[in-house]
């Protein structure tokens, strides 16, 4: 599902739709979010990254409400929508967690944050900022 991360999307747009439908696992609706707004679908990943907010099993992630990709697709998502206060809100989300986790060594899910966490996140957060700029 790292194809829905990158812009443009990588492979066919449908076939990673229809792949991330069918995935039942854990953040599935995170992955199927992502894939909706890849695929130009702003308001079904709007309703499916928040759907994704709640998937979470542990009580620290709960407290927090998803990870910080979901809250990064999520302001791209509010952005092209046309609601810029939301959008900045998951933004600042995003920022808060990315640091926490940055200060932690840990992922919001309490597994150690490995370089490729890092360099997402740090993509992604690239992505958004430049996008809330347009």
């Amino acid at each position: 599902m790292a194809s829905n991360l990158a812009p443009g999307g990588g492979p066919d747009v449908e076939e990673v739709l229809k792949a991330a439908r069918r995935n039942r696992l854990f953040g599935s609706n995170g992955a199927l979010g992502a894939a909706l707004y890849r695929a130009g679908r702003s308001a079904e990943a709007i309703l499916r990254l928040n759907r994704a907010r709640l998937d979470y099993p542990g009580q620290q992630v709960r407290l927090v409400g998803g990870t910080p990709q979901d809250f990064l697709f999520l302001a791209m998502a509010y952005h092209d929508g046309g609601l810029a206060p939301l959008a900045a809100q998951s933004l600042k989300k995003a920022e808060e967690q990315i640091a926490g986790e940055l200060a932690s060594g840990n992922s919001v899910l309490g597994r150690p944050l490995e370089w490729h966490d890092r360099l997402l996140r740090e993509m992604l957060l690239q992505e958004v900022r430049s996008h809330l700029k347009n």
